[in-house]
């Protein structure tokens, strides 16, 4: 049964993590957490983003088909986090790019659990901090995903490599910026 598994298999710690469900779904949980950071949902051009290799969810390459202009895309993974630390690490590599190019900048974050918003509309932009005026009209959208274990109002959170700060989002914010000048580690 699924509680002898995870007798046997969790540990003291990732029991207390899970505690609260059903044994089916910390079972599934559980299984989750031992395997990689796969990204199912690709939002953005499909001409620019997509997987390096198809067979391969965790691996997502962005290319540049503009003339020089700035690419946007957003990659979402549907794995859930919840209480505990979580790490992952990513590799970030710049291929056949000219040294008169701009140089790539990454913004990696956390986002409250949406799901199917790469088959919701042709958001080729999409920013999940929803910080720029031209992305508010997302903030609705995203909150009607919103479930009783969303909690507060801190619903996506960033670091952007360029500045080197951390951003969150609160959606329920109308018409103000979010900008939160958290120090980073260098």
């Amino acid at each position: 049964t699924a509680g002898h598994v995870i007798d046997g298999n969790a540990t003291d710690y990732e029991k207390t993590i899970l505690a609260g469900e059903t044994q089916v779904k910390m079972l599934n949980d559980l299984e989750q957490m031992g395997l990689p950071l796969y990204f199912e949902q690709l939002i953005g051009d499909s001409d620019s983003i997509r997987y390096s290799q198809p067979e391969d969810k965790s691996i997502v390459s962005l290319r540049s088909i503009g003339g020089g202009g700035a690419d946007h895309a957003t990659t979402i993974s549907n794995q859930e986090m919840r209480v505990g630390r979580h790490f992952v690490t990513f590799h970030i590599a710049e291929e056949g790019r000219s040294i008169f190019e701009s140089p790539i900048y990454v913004e990696l974050g956390v986002i409250r659990p949406i799901k199917d918003w790469d088959k919701k509309g042709p958001y080729y932009r999409f920013d999940p901090i929803c910080h720029a005026t031209n992305q508010h009209k997302y903030r609705k959208l995203l909150l009607a995903e919103k479930t009783d274990e969303w909690g507060d109002d801190l619903h996506c959170c960033s670091y952007h490599s360029a500045q080197g700060k951390c951003y969150f989002a609160n959606w329920n914010v109308e018409d103000k910026d979010e900008d939160n000048d958290w120090e980073v580690g260098r």
